[in-house]
């Protein structure tokens, strides 16, 4: 009876981590002490076993130590603290289960964003913020952003999602629900008009193709990559043509983002300015920063401004540990049933990366569950395998 009242926690946990980050958060803390109430033993073992993620939090500790928002840093340490919680749930709850079932709940969960997405372009039953549109530049661009909130947002969920989906396709080949996924989500991504989406996407699906050395999946990024050039040019918009990048407002906005961040770096180098800086100090900060700025729209200049050196050699440390991990499970496992996690891991891992340089999405609270779900799956599955040979 109580595992399956965890179960049905955990699935609401992963809708509502698209949809409703309130019951995502909930649904995240209650799951976490079902299962781990009478199992401290398991969380101080798995801290001991996670160095790099032991380190990336004790790097943002002591950015909350030194913080200029000591209050609203503390907040967003709580924050990362359910985001661990959570992390220990998928890692834990994979393990025992299924991991097809967890991956199909993921499937429709997009396809039923997809559709909402698509519902959105056809009906305009959206609400198109200027700042997304760069109107002076393009004209009019009618951006979905589906229950992300953002099209940038959107752009980095489909991204993840075309990763798993993609290499789940390659070797299942038959799985119909798979097939309507990455159609409806390759759709949508032209839709978000995300140019840094969009390059991330090619990024992660190159790798994909050369780590898979399957040739359809390079035959689809070419046919991406012409649907993406084609609709832009038929839609007489622009936004593709990357010699308009140097003088669009989004852009000459994020260069005076990264100046302001870096500035926020140099007045504490090895801790940062403390978690939410960068909304707290550089939002109104001038003339040309007029607007609420939640992240530096730069992964490794909003680390460095929030979390100095020290946390940013954490991240990186976390993500270079995660490619280890990838390199190590390939080398055995690339044949097996669950191999498909591994390649859409390092996709996913390559897109976050990318698209990284010129957003940080994965840092919004209100959607970085979704994405800390699908980047779990491959350390829960690495997790069962390692136990398994050892046994």
């Amino acid at each position: 009876m109580r595992n399956n009242i965890v179960k049905y926690i955990i699935l609401c946990l992963i809708i509502f981590s698209a949809t409703f980050y309130y019951g995502a958060y909930t649904a995240g803390v209650i799951a976490f002490f079902m299962m781990f109430v009478k199992e401290p033993k398991y969380i101080i073992d798995f801290v001991l076993k996670e160095k790099a993620i032991a380190f990336t939090v004790a790097a943002l500790l002591l950015s909350t130590i030194f913080s200029s928002v000591r209050g609203y840093s503390v907040l967003l340490v709580g924050i990362i603290i359910v985001h661990l919680m959570v992390y220990l749930v998928i890692i834990k709850w994979v393990q025992n289960e299924n991991i097809e079932d967890v991956f199909k709940l993921l499937n429709l969960m997009a396809i039923l964003i997809c559709i909402y997405g698509i519902y959105q372009y056809f009906t305009l039953d959206l609400a198109i913020n200027t700042s997304w549109t760069d109107q002076g530049t393009f004209g009019v661009l009618i951006r979905i952003y589906s229950s992300m909130r953002n099209p940038n947002i959107l752009a980095g969920y489909l991204t993840i999602n075309i990763c798993y989906a993609i290499s789940y396709y390659i070797r299942k080949k038959t799985e119909i629900y798979t097939a309507i996924n990455i159609v409806l989500s390759s759709v949508c991504l032209i839709l978000t008009y995300s140019r840094g989406g969009f390059i991330a996407f090619a990024a992660a699906i190159l790798v994909i193709a050369i780590v898979s050395r399957e040739i359809k999946v390079g035959v689809y990024l070419a046919f991406m990559i012409l649907v993406y050039y084609g609709y832009n040019f038929f839609e007489s918009t622009g936004r593709a043509d990357i010699s308009t990048i140097s003088n669009d407002s989004s852009s000459l906005y994020r260069i005076e983002i990264w100046k302001a961040s870096w500035n926020l770096f140099k007045e504490n180098i090895a801790f940062g300015a403390g978690l939410g800086s960068v909304s707290k100090l550089i939002s109104f900060s001038s003339d040309k920063l007029n607007g609420y700025i939640f992240h530096a729209h730069n992964i490794p200049l909003h680390l460095l401004a929030e979390t100095g050196i020290v946390g940013f050699t954490a991240f990186y440390a976390l993500a270079l540990s995660g490619i280890k991990r990838f390199i190590l499970f390939w080398k055995v496992h690339k044949d097996s049933s669950s191999s498909y996690i591994a390649v859409g891991f390092i996709g996913a891992l390559t897109a976050m990366l990318v698209h990284g340089m010129v957003d940080c999405v994965y840092f919004i609270p209100s959607r970085s569950l979704i994405f800390l779900i699908y980047l779990g799956l491959f350390p829960a599955v690495f997790q069962r395998v390692s136990s398994k040979e050892k046994c």
